[in-house]
């Protein structure tokens, strides 16, 4: 018997190292593959290990609530969203802040956007497009009895 384990993961390619990389919130894990195809597969198969190794000791595995929200024309990935410290990542910007819970994340994260803006332009350079994609990574997983 299985269950459906259904996790956020977020894409973004860079183009300096020519690849794409994963990030599934609710793990932790970080996937790299040269296409977003293969770092969807590299992350299904990520999940699949991080799982069985996780249930072959025994251990619980502990899934990160996460959420994405947009400010401006950026998007924003919360993480942690039910702890005392929430972490929210500015992928356009490759930056982040936190906050000890998601009011002060966001807060902050909205004083980061408008400082990096107001930095850019300063520099006379353009504010980066947000081409972060998100999506759902759905896995089976073995119940445990």
């Amino acid at each position: 018997m299985e269950n459906t384990l259904s996790l956020q993961i977020l894409f973004e390619e860079d183009k300096a190292d020519m690849n794409v990389s994963a990030y599934i919130p609710g793990l932790g894990l970080q996937i790299i593959g040269d296409t977003i195809e293969e770092a969807r597969e590299n992350a299904k198969d990520s999940v699949h290990a991080e799982l069985e190794k996780e249930m072959s000791i025994g251990k619980a595995v502990r899934l990160a609530h996460s959420i994405v929200q947009y400010i401006d024309s950026f998007s924003v990935l919360y993480e942690d969203v039910t702890s005392d410290k929430v972490s929210a990542y500015v992928p356009a910007l490759r930056l982040g802040v936190c906050g000890k819970d998601l009011t002060e994340a966001e807060e902050n994260v909205k004083e980061l956007i408008g400082v990096e803006i107001e930095k850019l332009r300063l520099c006379k350079r353009s504010v980066p497009k947000d081409t972060a994609v998100y999506e759902f990574l759905t896995v089976q997983v073995p119940v445990i009895s």
